[in-house]
């Protein structure tokens, strides 16, 4: 089974599950998931979790999240980006300057939104988008959001006459633009919705560094998925890395049981990635103070070095 992690630039129109079905077949495996829905709309950085990368996905997920978008002004739709139905117009012209700053103060100290109806949250077990095409009307409560960076980068033509704002938005977990789109409006006295939207950076990984779809997929097919692919370590990358001094050490990680380091300046209480003294990841562990040392209680085995032949036990991990 292939394993690891692939930053790849989903092009404009297919769905985040779309392109996990198109990556499970070129690889022929089902085990293949993504670390946050792009809108079909959007483009930029889908970081896909391949084999035992998949357990790590609620790591993968944490990190924050960059975007470049234009806001279309005077125009709202059910979708609140311009694929969807109009439900409400009117024409902007022109928008001060000082308006637009306050709007985007406004925005940025938000600690709570109503995300978009067409989303896919759960309400009951079911995704959002599918209950909104099936004709029901649900009122989602506000969820919290956290935006660390909001900026406006210029005016943009748009064919069809809308006045067209870009934007730059660093944000958390959860964070929809579409809606940061639709407070900037309604703080300027307007309606808008979300033109183009390019995830720029997901996490760790940034878009300069990501891997075309198309390339991705070929590469996957001709067996060579090993040239694309990252470790599967750099699912969990934020967290802080500490080395086992030896093999045994290695082998009692594997086996489930606590043990314990030296103190080290980038240890820390919570979730911590653990390698062996070669440097090799074998799992997740809880780190927790235990006198002038951490004690490390494995919580997701991702490499387990009992399996391997006696020559390479010594080693504690592949």
């Amino acid at each position: 089974m292939v394993s690891g992690v692939a930053p790849i630039w989903k092009p404009r129109g297919p769905t985040s599950h779309d392109v996990v079905a198109q990556v499970r077949r070129a690889l022929g495996q089902r085990r293949v998931g993504h670390a946050g829905t792009l809108d079909p709309r959007a483009e930029g950085v889908l970081v896909l979790l391949i084999g035992s990368a998949t357990r790590l996905a609620e790591f993968a997920v944490a990190g924050d999240k960059a975007y470049a978008f234009d806001v279309a002004f005077g125009i709202e739709t059910d979708t609140l980006d311009l694929d969807g139905q109009v439900v409400r117009s009117e024409r902007v012209r022109a928008m001060d300057s000082t308006q637009l700053d306050r709007a985007i103060e406004h925005v940025r100290q938000m600690r709570a939104m109503v995300p978009p109806a067409v989303s896919a949250i759960r309400v009951d077990g079911q995704r959002m988008y599918r209950r909104i095409r099936a004709g029901e009307h649900v009122d989602l409560p506000p969820r919290p959001v956290e935006i660390h960076r909001l900026v406006f980068t210029g005016w943009r033509d748009h064919p069809n006459g809308w006045l067209l704002g870009g934007f730059e938005v660093e944000c958390g977990k959860g964070t929809y633009v579409r809606a940061i789109a639709r407070e900037l409006a309604h703080a300027c006295g307007t309606v808008g919705s979300v033109d183009r939207l390019v995830r720029t950076r997901s996490g760790r990984f940034r878009l300069d560094a990501a891997v075309s779809l198309e390339r991705f997929v070929d590469a996957c097919q001709s067996g060579r998925a090993d040239e694309v692919l990252l470790p599967v370590a750099e699912a969990a990358g934020d967290l802080p890395a500490v080395n086992l001094p030896g093999p045994d050490d290695g082998w009692a990680v594997c086996s489930g049981r606590r043990v314990f380091v030296e103190a080290t300046a980038i240890c820390r209480p919570g979730p911590v990635r653990v390698h062996d003294a070669e440097g090799r990841f074998l799992a997740i562990a809880e780190a927790e103070a235990a006198g002038n040392g951490w004690a490390l209680q494995p919580s997701r085995v991702l490499y387990d070095v009992r399996t391997q032949p006696s020559s390479a036990r010594c080693l504690g991990a592949e």
